[in-house]
C-alpha cells in the first residue's frame, strides 16, 4: 500500500473534500484540494510525454509548492468547475481558444492518471450516460425497469397504454441554472403535453411499486446501503421531495451484494452511488448510478463510512 499525497479536485468549502481531507490526515496522509477555477491563471499543470518519457506530470500550485506523479498516491475527481481565463485577455474569441487548450490538457492528464483517479476519465465520461447504464445493467443481469426514451409522442402514448399508466419520466441529465428535474408520474393531463417532445427526448419508465427507496454507495469494492423511508405523498416516485425523509441502514442479501459490486467492477468504477427501488417483492430494480453522487447525509443519518472508505481508496494500489 502507498502512502504519498492524495489530491482532491474540488473546491475550498466543498464540505465532502474537507470530510475525505480529515479521514486523510487521520491515516497520516497528506492530502491537497485544488480548485480547477484555478486552471490556468494561477495552476500550472505540465504533462511530458514521448522522448522516452515515462508520461510524469508536475503540479505548480497557487500557494507555490509542486507535485509530481511519483508524490500522488491517488486523485479523487469531486466536483469540477469552470477554468478561470485571466482578465488580461479579453477577446472572447481568444477566451475561448484559452478555455479549449486548457480543457484539452487537463483532459489528456486525467485520461494518463488511469485508476489512480476516482473514477478513471474515460470510465467516468460513459457512464454519465443513463441509455448505457440501463444497457449495461441488464446485460449484467440486474432488473431493469421497462424503459422508453424518446421525442416521438405516438411511441410514449403506446408505452403509457402498455403499462396501464403506470408510467413515470425524468430527464436524461442535470442541467446548471435549471431547476432540480425531480421524476415525476405521467398523467392524462400530461399526455396532452407530449408534443413538447419534438423539443427534447425524455425518459419514460414503468413504475415500480410496493417497496422502498435503497442508495447504495459503492467504493471500489464495499457497498454501503440505506433506505429511504418517505411519508409525503408526492415523494412516492422521488424521494428528493419530501424533505422529512429518513435515512436508514440497509441490510442487502449478499448474493444481490455480490452481483452489484461485480456490476461496479464491469463498469469500471471506483466510486458510484446508486439508486435502486424494491417492489413488493423485495426484487431489487435498478435506477442509475450517479458517478459523483452526494452521500455526507448518509453518514450522519445512517451511519455508514463512505468518507473513510474514499480516504482507503485514495492510497491503495488502485487493482
Amino acid at each position: 500500500m502507498s502512502h504519498g499525497h492524495a489530491i482532491i479536485i474540488a473546491s475550498e468549502d466543498d464540505l465532502h473534500a474537507r470530510v475525505v481531507a480529515w479521514e486523510l490526515s487521520n491515516r497520516n496522509v497528506a492530502s491537497t484540494t485544488i480548485n480547477l477555477e484555478d486552471l490556468p491563471a494561477s495552476l500550472a499543470l505540465s504533462h511530458a510525454l514521448g522522448g522516452g518519457t515515462d508520461g510524469g506530470y508536475h503540479l505548480s500550485l497557487p500557494d507555490g509548492r509542486s507535485l509530481t506523479a511519483d508524490q500522488v498516491s491517488g486523485i479523487w475527481w469531486r466536483r469540477t468547475h469552470p477554468f478561470r481565463v485571466p482578465d488580461g485577455v479579453e477577446d472572447k474569441d481568444e477566451r475561448r481558444f484559452c478555455y479549449r487548450e486548457t480543457q484539452v490538457l487537463l483532459d489528456g492528464w486525467m485520461h494518463a492518471l488511469g485508476r489512480k483517479l476516482v473514477n478513471p476519465f474515460a470510465v467516468e465520461m460513459i457512464c454519465r450516460n443513463k441509455p448505457y447504464q440501463l444497457m449495461m445493467a441488464e446485460q449484467a443481469g440486474l432488473k431493469v425497469p421497462a424503459t422508453l426514451i424518446s421525442n416521438d409522442p405516438d411511441e410514449v402514448r403506446s408505452f403509457y397504454e402498455d403499462h396501464n399508466g403506470a408510467v413515470i419520466f425524468k430527464t436524461l441529465s442535470n442541467n446548471p441554472g435549471m431547476e432540480t428535474p425531480f421524476t415525476r408520474k405521467l398523467t392524462p393531463q400530461g399526455l396532452s403535453k407530449l408534443e413538447t417532445l419534438r423539443c427534447s427526448p425524455v425518459q419514460f419508465q414503468k413504475k415500480i411499486t410496493g417497496g422502498s427507496d435503497i442508495r447504495i454507495t459503492v467504493v471500489d469494492e464495499r457497498a454501503f446501503a440505506a433506505e429511504i423511508a418517505v411519508s409525503a405523498p408526492q415523494a412516492a416516485v422521488d424521494w428528493r421531495i419530501d424533505p422529512n425523509s429518513r435515512t436508514l441502514p440497509h441490510i442487502l442479501p449478499k448474493d444481490f451484494e455480490a452481483d452489484l459490486i461485480a456490476f461496479h467492477r464491469k463498469l469500471g468504477l471506483r466510486y458510484g452511488a446508486y439508486d435502486f427501488r424494491t417492489d413488493a417483492q423485495g426484487t431489487y430494480w435498478f435506477l442509475e448510478v450517479n458517478t459523483g453522487g452526494q452521500y455526507l447525509w448518509l453518514e450522519t443519518e445512517a451511519g455508514l463510512p463512505i468518507s473513510a472508505a474514499l480516504a482507503d481508496a485514495l492510497i491503495a494500489d488502485p487493482a
